[in-house]
């Protein structure tokens, strides 16, 4: 949180990179000075390190219940949550499309864009993969409604659009 802050702020300095590197270095159980032992983050230049910083909280918080409110804080839910689904092939399928009979059968690496996103629509339009089920996002979920008991304590306090 400290790293994404002082990008924010565009106040990058080598406390913001030790920041992140400091993740790094623990999942990769080295010292933060070894950077040649980890893919230590470099980056000085705000858009190159947000991007960094935004896959990083994806992959090392996965399992913190963190992304959704990733995504509404970053104004990208939009776009990461009316994206389809796509998910692997059914067995019976999987049998006649597998890319090497003696590796992993998913297809292959997506591309990913400048948010972080994988683009997966190549691997579906060529049948290796299935679509699951499409999403859909308004942006009207951005602000939650206020409890009408907050409105009532404080009159200047007013409900938020749409609801």
């Amino acid at each position: 949180m400290y790293a994404e802050a002082k990008t924010e702020l565009n106040e990058i300095d080598q406390s913001v990179l030790d920041a992140v590197n400091s993740v790094r270095a623990r999942a990769y159980e080295v010292a933060l000075t070894a950077t040649s032992a980890y893919p230590a983050i470099t980056a000085t230049n705000q858009q190159e390190l947000r991007k960094a910083i935004r896959i990083e909280r994806r992959m090392e918080l996965a399992n913190e219940g963190l992304r959704y409110m990733d995504l509404v804080r970053w104004r990208l839910a939009e776009k990461a949550l009316t994206r389809p689904i796509y998910g692997m092939l059914d067995p019976n399928d999987l049998k006649t499309k597998v890319v090497d009979k003696n590796l992993w059968f998913f297809p292959s690496t997506p591309a990913i864009d400048e948010d972080g996103f994988a683009d997966f629509k190549p691997m579906f339009d060529a049948g290796l993969i299935k679509l699951i089920v499409p999403t859909s996002w308004t942006n009207q979920q951005y602000l939650w409604p206020i409890p009408a008991a907050e409105i009532q304590i404080n009159t200047n306090m007013k409900q938020n659009a749409g609801y």
